[in-house]
């Protein structure tokens, strides 16, 4: 039994081309609200600094809403809650814009990327994974991952050799969660093949953001080779999988994980299930956003941790007094679910969201015509002093009220926004808050993790935001 995918080059293309059509020429009959200067956005590009937090940074003292013509097409950036409100969750005539459609190359047509009918079908079909009934149900398998992180800690540390790359580590512990969870597999045992070409994938995207990539992609050039050769290595590995579950199910297994959801469904009008493409698609997907932005939350959370010691403290409190830990205990973890809020207001790993208008919009007192690219950031909105005291302090109690029960009233419509919104937001973030908070509690409670050289560390943007470094750290038993 075999599996037959497109190829990377064909998503390529086929992504080049719907971007095309999406495209409209620049109008010259409508009022455009101030933004920074062009020729500063096109050295930004030439230099290659686009996608940066630098980028959207220069938009952000521009309100409520700020523009500047690209080099393929208009650029509108939202720096008003409202507004964003109004795009984001209340618009109509809006998409996902052209940085995820790049994504396609990767994930191809899976719930992160598809749009309209398509995208309700498919969210209907991978919900249930997600359920809280569910979620509680995968609690023995995270933990059971999370150990296999003590163990390895241990036996390093036990061997002297009590240095880490965290990054790493926090990637090979979710993918571990991952794929116990939602494929039944043990993804562990082919990281070696999944990490090297996922590095490599995400090195690669971030240059698929920036306007050079529409040359970039239509010839052999180095950042088109390094891209498919890591997208087709995840391809065998996905194609791998997919054959594994399908002769487990034959031979009489329980529908019991996602992938095995996914292989048994069919189309309650037609009857007709999901085609390997199809397959391929939403098993990249929730194998690579399922795990690499909880990776990062966790990544960046050690480092605040360390950086802020009267706060771990703080939180390690909490960890102490806690007894055995499952998925139900996480509700009543009211310090640690702030601490990892906070992480998420400073560090999100999904720092920018666009979208391109599919008509005509009016967004506060201009007209965003149609086929233009419209963007609001986390980076800069979960800092902004409008509305966050401190912006720039890392305060996990900001996200406590007087009884000390974690909440998030404080926070307007529009202003922070981690996991996206109403029916586009993550599907999979409450699942990815529980990991994230189990394994902080139960590695917190028993390591001090030590970030080696913590004030080199600067946001890299790809897909996610990362650390620019693996963050070399140091283990020492508590």
């Amino acid at each position: 039994m075999t599996t037959t995918f497109d190829s990377t080059l064909d998503r390529i293309s086929a992504t080049r081309r719907s971007n095309a059509r999406l495209r409209r020429p620049h109008r010259t009959d409508i009022d455009r609200p101030h933004g920074p200067r062009r020729k500063d956005v096109l050295r930004m590009v030439a230099r290659g600094d686009i996608p940066s937090v630098a980028f959207v940074e220069q938009f952000s003292g521009y309100l409520p809403l700020a523009y500047v013509r690209m080099p393929r097409g208009d650029l509108y950036f939202l720096n008003d809650p409202e507004l964003i409100w109004d795009v984001f969750v209340s618009a109509a005539d809006v998409i996902k814009g052209f940085g995820l459609q790049q994504a396609r190359a990767v994930v191809g047509d899976g719930i992160l990327t598809s749009e309209g009918a398509k995208h309700r079908r498919q969210r209907a079909m991978v919900q249930p994974a997600f359920t809280g009934r569910r979620i509680a149900g995968y609690g023995d398998d995270m933990l059971a991952a999370i150990a296999e992180t003590d163990a390895r800690w241990g036996r390093l540390s036990d061997s002297g050799a009590g240095r880490i790359e965290l990054v790493d580590e926090m990637t090979t512990l979710t993918l571990d969660i991952v794929g116990r969870t939602l494929f039944g597999m043990d993804l562990a045992a082919v990281s070696d093949e999944v990490a090297p070409a996922l590095a490599q994938a995400l090195g690669v995207f971030n240059r698929t953001m920036n306007p050079r990539w529409e040359i970039q992609s239509r010839y052999p050039s180095r950042a088109r080779r390094t891209l498919t050769t890591a997208v087709d290595q995840l391809d065998a590995v996905v194609g791998g999988m997919i054959v594994s579950k399908r002769a487990e199910l034959a031979a009489g297994a329980p529908v019991r994980d996602m992938m095995s959801v996914l292989i048994e469904s069919s189309d309650p009008d037609t009857g007709i299930g999901l085609t390997d493409n199809e397959l391929r698609d939403e098993v990249m997907t929730l194998m690579l956003a399922g795990h690499e932005t909880t990776s990062m939350l966790l990544s960046w959370t050690w480092l605040l941790l360390f950086r802020n010691p009267s706060w771990k403290r703080w939180v390690t409190e909490e960890w102490d007094a806690s007894g055995e830990l499952d998925v139900g205990a996480v509700a009543g973890m009211s310090r640690t679910r702030a601490v990892l809020a906070e992480s998420l207001r400073l560090y999100p790993p999904a720092w920018v969201v666009d979208r391109i208008s599919t008509a005509d919009l009016v967004v506060g007192d201009h007209v965003i015509p149609e086929g233009q690219s419209i963007l609001a950031s986390q980076w800069t909105m979960h800092k902004d002093a409008r509305f966050w005291p401190d912006p720039h302090g890392f305060r996990p109690d900001r996200w406590l009220d007087a009884s000390g029960a974690y909440t998030e009233k404080i926070v307007p419509r529009g202003v922070y926004f981690p996991f996206g919104f109403a029916a586009r937001k993550c599907i999979g973030d409450r699942f990815a808050l529980a990991e994230a908070a189990l394994a902080l509690a139960e590695l917190g409670r028993r390591w001090h993790v030590i970030p080696a050289d913590s004030a080199d560390v600067v946001p890299q943007p790809s897909v996610t935001l990362r650390p620019s470094t693996s963050l070399p750290a140091y283990l020492r038993r508590r």
